[in-house]
């Protein structure tokens, strides 16, 4: 998580990537070394019965989505529409299984519990609203503003 921080910050914010591309995309490529190696080890330890807990195909999605939001960034650049999009598909996961690791502590395990229950209550709501929100940046791409 600290090296999808990190390497936001520099690229996504700062706007500040120069040379250095490489270098950040091996810092990502250190961010997906450990998961992998476990979800891996896991894979052999358990043989089939590994795939029949949902959250290890979320553990594989974000690994693989991770691989290949590596190489789109080395190939296309961190700018291009594909690399935003893999990107933040790869924070979206990342996020989930912050959630799923926090339930493990104590203190925390209530106020996952209930984010993730007033989330799915509120499903229908925040569909409309993304309806919504994409329909007006429809209506302000045909107008053109903030292209100018």
């Amino acid at each position: 998580m600290f090296t999808i921080c990190v390497y936001v910050n520099q690229v996504y914010v700062n706007n500040s990537l120069g040379d250095n591309s490489q270098l950040f995309t091996i810092l990502l490529a250190l961010g997906l070394f450990y998961p992998a190696t476990y979800e891996l080890t896991q894979t052999i330890k358990d043989g089939a019965e590994y795939w029949e807990e949902i959250w290890n195909y979320s553990d594989f999605i974000h690994i693989w989505s991770g691989v290949l939001n590596i190489g789109v960034q080395l190939i296309l650049g961190p700018f291009h529409i594909l690399a935003r999009g893999n990107m933040i598909m790869v924070v979206f996961m990342l996020l989930m299984k912050t959630f799923f690791f926090l339930r493990i502590f104590k203190s925390m395990s209530f106020l996952v519990t209930m984010l993730r229950c007033v989330i799915y209550d509120l499903r229908i709501f925040l569909t409309f609203y993304a309806i919504i929100t994409v329909l007006f940046s429809l209506f302000i791409d045909i107008l053109g503003i903030g292209n100018f």
